[in-house]
């Protein structure tokens, strides 16, 4: 027996209707982890020079370092997404979940996603 599978009318109707009255916490979400993210690149910016080849791996191992750690508040939103797809009630500190609930793991599988990328 084949599988039936949902339009892609069907799937943005159903989108739109699990979203609908929740985009403001969806968007403050998404502006937080690109706030994170985007100061993070400033500071790193800011005080680690580029003039020489030392000081050029200092920063791309800072680099490296951040990424991972947005990696790990990623989860967080990913959470929240998933949660509001699925009709579950959310919140904005499920931003920090991935520093909540298995820290460990949570920054093991982000340091392995930014090497990857």
């Amino acid at each position: 027996m084949k599988p039936k599978y949902q339009t892609s009318a069907q799937l943005k109707t159903k989108a739109r209707n699990q979203l609908t009255g929740k985009y403001g916490g969806a968007i403050v979400m998404l502006l937080i982890i690109d706030a994170i993210s985007l100061m993070t690149s400033f500071i790193v910016s800011l005080f680690i020079p580029t003039g020489s080849l030392a000081a050029y791996l200092i920063r791309q191992a800072i680099t490296f370092i951040a990424s991972a750690f947005i990696g790990v508040f990623q989860i967080g939103v990913t959470l929240y997404f998933l949660k509001l797809a699925c009709g579950q009630p959310v919140t904005l500190q499920d931003i920090a979940y991935g520093f909540k609930n298995n820290p460990e793991k949570s920054l093991v599988l982000s340091l392995i996603m930014t090497a990857i990328s």
